[in-house]
């Protein structure tokens, strides 16, 4: 029997994959490789096909032996949803619920659900598992629709779930495997990066008069890999009829301005930097409160502080600046 990663050869999920792979875990991805990369997977199963087309879904379900799912696959930029919510509403919820219900009728009730801090939206202070739900973008709305559906699939069908709502994932793996890659929607840190790299003109910081003590957005990092590892421990501790939830972060918020002077101080580069207007779908600040997990997961990341997550994105970007293409 394997677990199921759906997309598994993108970001997050293939530091999942590795995890897996290196624990000995037999795993099936699932990945249209519409940003996914096929040089991020170790030597395991991988399926090419689409959540929004069922079929595939049942297809891999008669074909391979699932006993469990960790679901990523998701388009996952805030901005983007709030120009092209279709796009987000039918690849993130529709595709999820094609893959709940034929895991439904193929009789595979375990999963966990990569969820996010964008169901949070605004917060005042740390966010807590309990805190209201106030998504600003179309993108956080999509994972809190999903989690309402798992919820409803643990109270009908006895589904065990959890979801993991983390923040901003970054850095590398430790092994030098793998990493973050340059896409269309590129994330901060790599965007700082490649301008540290001199591959880009200048680092645009998207609004400078947010209500925070300098003006930019304040976000919590969690280091990719400790993402990855909170999933495989949350496997473990899904129980038929519940849904539980956990927080991953590092509990400290980083403005946008804080984490360029962190890039500057890892790499030893003076970065190039602009200022542009407020994009909308930006909460002004977020960051965690990860005791939850800490305490009923075992979970603790190992890479607590911001500098030491970027390192670990320079030393990837640094050897690898365009991705996988080379390899």
């Amino acid at each position: 029997m394997a677990v199921l990663v759906t997309g598994g050869a993108g970001y997050v999920g293939s530091h999942l994959v590795e995890q897996m792979f290196d624990r000995g875990i037999d795993c099936v991805v699932l990945d249209n490789f519409e940003t996914g990369h096929r040089a991020a997977l170790p030597k395991v199963k991988i399926v090419k096909g689409d959540l929004r087309r069922r079929d595939d879904v049942k297809l891999l379900f008669e074909r391979h032996e699932i006993d469990s799912v960790c679901h990523l696959a998701a388009y996952a930029f805030a901005r983007e949803s709030a120009a092209e919510p279709a796009k987000y509403y039918e690849n993130n919820v529709c595709g999820a619920i094609n893959l709940f219900a034929e895991m439904k009728e193929a009789g595979i009730t375990r999963i966990v659900f990569s969820s996010s801090s964008a169901v949070y939206g605004n917060v005042k202070g740390s966010a807590k598992e309990n805190s209201p739900l106030r998504p600003v973008s179309p993108y956080g709305v999509t994972k809190a629709l999903v989690e309402q559906v798992l919820l409803s699939f643990a109270k009908a069908y006895g589904f065990a779930v959890v979801s993991l709502r983390y923040f901003n994932a970054a850095g590398a793996s430790p092994s030098g495997r793998i990493g973050e890659v340059m896409g269309e929607h590129p994330r901060f840190i790599p965007v700082c990066l490649d301008n540290a790299l001199g591959r880009s003109r200048y680092v645009l910081i998207y609004g400078t008069d947010y209500e925070t003590p300098d003006g930019t957005c304040v976000r919590d990092y969690v280091h990719v890999s400790d993402v990855a590892g909170a999933h495989v421990a949350a496997m473990e501790k899904a129980e038929p009829g519940e849904h539980k939830i956990y927080n991953l972060g590092n509990e400290k918020g980083y403005s946008i301005r804080e984490v360029i002077a962190a890039v500057e101080t890892v790499t030893g580069k003076k970065l190039r930097v602009r200022e542009a207007p407020r994009e909308v779908g930006d909460p002004a600040r977020i960051f965690a409160s990860s005791a939850k997990a800490r305490k009923e997961l075992n979970w603790k990341p190992e890479f607590g502080d911001l500098e030491s997550i970027i390192a670990t994105a320079w030393e990837w970007f640094r050897k690898h600046p365009d991705g996988y293409k080379l390899l």
